[in-house]
């Protein structure tokens, strides 16, 4: 899964850190350079990295932002430049930390940004319980449903949408009545009621799905 990018929030910050700097230039590109984490660095939901940046003599820098996926940092003191950043608990796959440095180049007002793509390793991380949600859904016969969204609960307080991972099995008690896909979509095919009972890595739980009769 590629890392979502940070791009809309990075450009709100971005612009208001440039207010401060009325009169800037374009960006001074690579003048700064993240030295610490490396790309590709395993990281685990939850813990705290430090982000280490580097400027080089092209420019003076006056404020450093760090953003990662849910959490916001910044350092007006430096060098050296190092900012704290947790992991997000809900992080899983790549993740991408972002950086814009603020100063001047050449007497001119000027900033200069980097990205780092980290990687999450949950491997740790153990299932505590699993949540399906609405737990009783009430459609018509022959119409379109609702979808139910599971949700596997974990160790470190993570709650993270389980329902379209290939270790998630649906099973319905009464498929004659309703029948539900890989990505958690309710159908319905006739009047009655059915449990669908749900697996994910050994836990278990279910839903209860009443197919009223057409008016």
């Amino acid at each position: 899964m590629k890392p979502k990018k940070n791009t809309l929030i990075l450009v709100v910050l971005a612009t208001m850190y440039l207010s401060l700097f009325i009169g800037c230039a374009a960006s001074a590109g690579n003048a700064i350079t993240i030295t610490s984490p490396t790309p590709n660095t395993t990281v685990i939901p939850g813990q705290t990295i430090n982000v280490s940046v580097v400027a080089r003599p092209s420019i003076t820098v006056h404020h450093v932002l760090a953003l990662i996926q849910g959490d916001v940092e910044t350092a007006k003191n430096g060098p050296p430049w190092n900012i704290e950043l947790v992991v997000p608990k809900n992080a899983s796959g790549q993740l991408l930390l972002s950086v814009v440095a603020f100063g001047n180049k050449e007497g001119t007002k000027s900033w200069d940004a980097e990205d780092v793509v980290l990687y999450v390793d949950t491997s740790s991380l153990q299932l505590k319980r699993l949540v399906a949600s609405p737990d009783l859904i009430v459609c018509p016969a022959t119409q379109p449903c609702l979808s139910v969204q599971v949700n596997g609960h974990y160790s470190n307080g993570a709650v993270r949408d389980v329902t379209s991972d290939t270790s998630t099995l649906f099973t319905p008690q009464f498929p004659g009545i309703v029948a539900i896909d890989r990505q958690g979509n309710i159908t319905t095919k006739k009047a009655g009621e059915s449990r669908i009972d749900i697996e994910h890595r050994g836990f278990k739980t279910s839903i209860v799905v009443i197919v009223e009769d057409n008016p």
